[in-house]
C-alpha cells in the first residue's frame, strides 16, 4: 500500500515515512501516525473495500489517537446526506455506532474478515 498525505505522510513498503519538521510543528499529525500504523497492523491481502480499510484506520485513530481535541480531529456529526461507504471519518463514526449499538467487537469481527478476503 501506499498512501500519502500532501507528501508529509507516506506509506510504503511497510515503513512510514514522516516529515520530522511538520510532526513537531502539528500535534495533529500524531493522529495521522497513528491511522497509518493501523494500515501496517492491518497489512490486508489486496481487493478489500478501501472505505472499511480507511474507516477502519479512522475508528483506531478515533480510539487510541493523541490529542483529538486539541488537534482539532473529531469524528462528523451525523448527516442524513453522508454514506456509510463514504470513508475515512463517515465510515469510522458508523463502526462507532456498531460498536455501540449491535455488537461490541464488531470492528475486531470486520478486521479479521478483511484478514481472511
Amino acid at each position: 500500500m501506499n498512501f500519502v498525505i500532501g507528501g508529509i505522510f507516506r506509506l510504503a513498503n511497510d515503513e512510514i515515512i514522516i516529515s520530522a519538521t511538520h510532526l513537531k510543528d502539528y500535534p495533529i499529525s500524531t493522529g495521522v501516525l497513528t491511522h497509518e500504523m493501523m494500515h501496517i497492523v492491518q497489512s490486508y491481502s489486496g481487493g478489500q473495500p478501501g472505505w472499511l480499510v480507511e474507516g477502519i484506520a479512522d475508528y483506531v485513530r478515533w480510539k487510541y489517537g493523541q490529542d483529538k481535541v486539541g488537534g482539532g480531529w473529531q469524528l462528523p456529526d451525523f448527516n442524513r446526506e453522508q454514506r456509510y461507504t463514504n470513508s475515512y471519518r463517515v465510515t469510522a463514526r458508523f463502526l462507532v455506532w456498531l460498536e455501540r449499538k449491535v455488537q461490541s467487537n464488531i470492528v475486531n469481527r470486520l478486521d479479521q474478515g478483511l484478514r481472511q478476503n
